[in-house]
C-alpha cells in the first residue's frame, strides 16, 4: 500500500498553526490512490513560528481496539519514505522511458554534487 500525506500549515496564531489542512491518500498495489482524509486541524508549533518539522513518527495505530483486549505487539515495515515539497507521481502511473545518452570519444564529466560519469573505450 502507498500512503501520501499532504500538510498545508495555516496562519500562525498564539503557539499554533490554525486551520492547517491535513490530507491523506491511500493506494493499494497497482491501483491509483484514493482520498481518505481531508480535515482542518490546529497544529502545535512549539517554541517559535517558522520552526520546521523536526520528526516524522510512523507508528501502527488501531483506533477500534478494545483497550481491555490483550493482543500481540504490532510492528509495521516501511519500505520507503519520501518527503517532498512537490506532489509525487502515483506509484501505479506509467514511468517515463529511460534516457539514452550517446557520446563519442572518451573522457570524464563531473556533475555538480560530485557525481562522475566516465565514458569511452577506457572507461571502467
Amino acid at each position: 500500500m502507498t500512503f501520501q500525506v499532504h500538510i498545508h500549515t495555516g496562519p500562525y496564531v498564539g503557539d499554533e498553526y490554525v486551520n492547517s489542512l491535513i490530507e491523506l491518500w491511500v493506494g493499494r498495489a497497482g491501483q491509483p490512490s484514493e482520498p481518505v482524509i481531508s480535515q482542518y486541524w490546529n497544529l502545535s508549533a512549539g517554541a517559535s513560528p517558522g520552526e520546521p518539522y523536526g520528526k516524522v513518527w510512523l507508528l501502527p495505530y488501531h483506533t477500534g481496539k478494545d483497550p481491555s483486549q490483550v493482543t500481540a505487539e504490532a510492528y509495521t515495515w516501511y519500505d520507503e519514505l519520501i518527503i517532498s515539497t512537490q506532489l509525487i507521481a502515483e506509484p501505479s502511473a506509467p514511468t517515463s522511458p529511460p534516457l539514452n545518452i550517446k557520446v563519442s570519444g572518451s573522457g570524464t564529466t563531473k556533475f555538480g554534487s560530485g557525481a562522475i560519469m566516465k565514458y569511452g573505450a577506457s572507461a571502467q
